[in-house]
């Protein structure tokens, strides 16, 4: 009986709780065909692949229904299935990336304005992803970034590779100080660096709401930790900026 586990054992081992488990078994999901002296189900090898197997499909956000149909389907289409779902799946994330924009603009407000951020998204027939697309188009994030493009073609390659090489050459100097710190001098320094060369007109305060809105945008955590060549480095880089902002408004 040693190859056979029992539901807490296959809680523990799959990270899937018993309730979810049970409920498994009472929607025929999974099938169970061993109990102990006890009656109590057993699970084998088999049954414990099926149980990752559905979790993964939970993952990508089928309901159970759905599940019981695609794993009694022998002849069911990955490819066709996987063509319908993935645009579920990224208007979900785009809705998500809407809220964490809202919220942003609303933690923006808040420390530029002193005051509480109030908004009501009922002229936006009270759907929050129109109303962050109208931000998105309104907001002082667009012309500063055109401001930014102009300042760069106006200028011809060698100040532009200069630049660049500034940019890269902070980067790298942050990842050599990684252990002193976000808030160590010579970090400081080169996030100063960085922001000069790249957020050029920007207040403080404009400066670090970009970067918070770049950590929400999928992969830029992937693309700063192959940067730094350390997990976290988005975070990293926005307590950094956070310190360097807030020693620009001392000084002001």
């Amino acid at each position: 009986m040693s190859e056979y586990k029992t539901i807490g054992q296959v809680s523990e081992l799959t990270g899937i709780p018993k309730r979810t488990l049970k409920y498994y078994i009472e929607q025929k999901i999974v099938t169970l065909s061993q109990k102990d002296e006890s009656g109590r189900w057993l699970y084998c090898k088999a049954d414990i692949e099926k149980i990752q197997q559905i979790a993964l499909f939970r993952e990508l956000g089928y309901s159970a229904d759905k599940i019981k149909k695609l794993l009694s389907d022998p002849q069911f289409d990955w490819r066709n299935e996987l063509d319908q779902q993935i645009p579920v799946i990224r208007e979900k994330k785009n809705h998500l990336e809407s809220i964490l924009f809202a919220a942003e603009v609303m933690r923006h407000i808040s420390d530029t304005d002193q005051q509480r951020a109030n908004f009501d998204i009922s002229f936006f027939g009270n759907n929050i992803d129109a109303m962050t697309n109208t931000i998105r188009s309104n907001f002082f994030l667009p012309e500063s970034l055109s401001e930014f493009e102009e300042s760069m073609t106006e200028k011809d390659d060698i100040a532009k590779r200069e630049k660049a090489k500034t940019i890269l050459d902070a980067f790298s100097n942050i990842k050599k100080h990684w252990d002193d710190g976000p808030n160590s001098p010579i970090v400081q320094e080169d996030i100063k660096n960085i922001c000069t060369n790249i957020f050029v007109q920007m207040q403080p305060s404009e400066m670090l709401f970009l970067c918070r809105l770049l950590r929400n945008l999928s992969g830029i955590h992937l693309v700063i930790d192959v940067i730094l060549g350390k997990n976290g480095g988005i975070e990293f880089i926005e307590e950094a900026l956070q310190i360097y902002c807030d020693s620009l408004s001392i000084e002001e």
